[in-house]
């Protein structure tokens, strides 16, 4: 029998919390960088610091940019949060796992050093060519032995100010050669944008880096000193998972009338134990402001049965959910699925790590006001995997299986929503036409292969 706990996503750090030294007259400068000193007694070092000031080069609507929704093609994950600090300064925060870096020692040297950069660029929109600003911050992190850790710092930067635009992150390991990118859209339009929020967990010195609450404590807190509370609107969850990509539906808008309505103290602390949404605000004449999501224990993560079971819905019958779900033994049925699917545990440990890390990935990408594995963009994801490329703009991202141009392709597309939770929800522009491909694939999950494996 497949035992669940092959299933064990949850990663554990050892977490290096960085402390900020006093200002110095220069640190004034929005394009200045603080040294830190990590908690752990490792040093984290600013070796040269180049900015440099760019216009011209490709779209990025017009890039393959696959790469962003295929983790396994990187050697580094860096995480990134913006934070606005005035109405024209923004902060970049990044988050790298040591363990991701190389660490080499020079002759003569007793220490280890990872030397890496992060870089930015700030550009109005993926179709935009222009740069409004940019810069390089070499850095090195030297230590006595390499270990598993989290290296956290930030670097400051000119934003526009009364508007949304977008930055261009990324970490290179110069002693390995490896970059990692990402994307992150940023909002300074208004009071509530939710880029002026600034959310830790008590005794944290460092933002959240996703928008997922567990169960710590958490202070939040506005650009704007003198905001001292906010008014929270909080959502029941109840939402279905996506139909499947020939049923012609049409969504049902998103209803903003809140289930309770409460109030929190700036920089108090707070702790939100009900599953839902929490939509922070300073003021109510917008929708816009700052969202949390409680989707149950260890999300984004799939850490138990119940998690392994509802997005199985996509792939078995409505009797064979409804036959597992109503085992006294969860785990079991659960388990008797992928064995029968598979025939042999080894097969079916690959189809369980395949299928689960899909359904994580789509957590951690695609979450809205809904889980990620049920949104649109989660249920192909799931099922067919990373698309083979991908093209980005502000209003729509158009996915491709098989080659770009080839006739025999598959191609999804997805628009954007307005959405006041996020920045990221997206719906499938659906037809009949995939009705073969899509039964074709589910298939070939039952049979126990994995389908369009990049």
């Amino acid at each position: 029998m497949i035992k669940l706990d092959i299933v064990k996503w949850s990663n554990f750090f050892f977490t290096a919390e960085c402390a900020e030294q006093a200002q110095s007259p220069q640190s004034k400068s929005p394009r200045s960088l603080r040294n830190f000193s990590a908690f752990s007694a490792v040093k984290l070092f600013v070796l040269a610091v180049i900015l440099s000031s760019c216009a011209g080069g490709s779209k990025l609507s017009n890039q393959n940019l696959s790469y962003i929704y295929n983790p396994e093609l990187e050697e580094l994950h860096p995480q990134f949060k913006v934070v606005n600090v005035k109405d024209s300064l923004s902060r970049l925060f990044f988050k790298i796992d040591a363990s991701e870096l190389l660490y080499t020692k020079k002759q003569g040297d007793d220490m280890f050093s990872a030397n890496f950069t992060v870089s930015y660029q700030v550009i109005p929109a993926f179709e935009a060519r222009e740069v409004l600003d940019s810069g390089s911050f070499v850095f090195e992190d030297r230590v006595e032995k390499p270990g598993t850790k989290d290296i956290i710092s930030y670097v400051d930067f000119d934003s526009p100010y009364n508007g949304t635009y977008l930055v261009k992150a990324a970490v290179t390991d110069l002693n390995r050669n490896q970059m990692a990118k990402a994307f992150i859209d940023v909002d300074n339009s208004t009071a509530n944008s939710r880029n002026n929020f600034y959310l830790k967990k008590n005794g944290a010195e460092y933002p959240l880096f996703n928008q997922f609450l567990d169960e710590n404590d958490y202070s939040l807190y506005h650009k704007n000193k003198s905001v001292k509370k906010f008014m929270v609107r909080y959502y029941r969850i109840s939402y279905p998972l996506a139909p499947p990509p020939f049923a012609i539906v049409n969504p049902k808008p998103f209803e903003f009338n809140a289930d309770s309505l409460f109030t929190v103290q700036a920089g108090e602390s707070i702790k939100l134990r009900n599953e839902g949404i929490y939509h922070f605000q300073i003021d109510s004449s917008n929708y816009e402001g700052f969202t949390l999501f409680k989707f149950g224990e260890n999300y984004p993560n799939v850490t138990n049965a119940k998690a392994m079971l509802e997005p199985l819905r996509y792939i078995t019958t409505k009797q064979e959910y409804t036959d597992i779900e109503n085992n006294k033994n969860l785990k079991a049925g659960v388990e008797s699925f992928w064995l029968d699917a598979a025939e042999t545990n080894d097969r079916g440990r690959e189809l369980i790590q395949k299928y689960y890390s899909r359904v994580e990935e789509s957590n951690k990408l695609f979450t809205s006001y809904m889980q990620g594995w049920k949104t649109d963009r989660g249920l192909i994801y799931i099922i067919f995997g990373p698309p083979n490329v991908l093209y980005k703009n502000s209003e729509i991202e158009t996915w491709v299986y098989g080659e770009e141009n080839n006739v025999m392709s598959l191609n999804f597309s997805f628009s954007k929503l307005s959405n006041p939770f996020c920045e990221n929800d997206y719906v499938m522009n659906r037809s009949t036409i995939y009705k073969s491909t899509w039964f074709r694939a589910v298939d070939t999950w039952r049979k126990g292969r994995v389908y369009t494996d990049n």
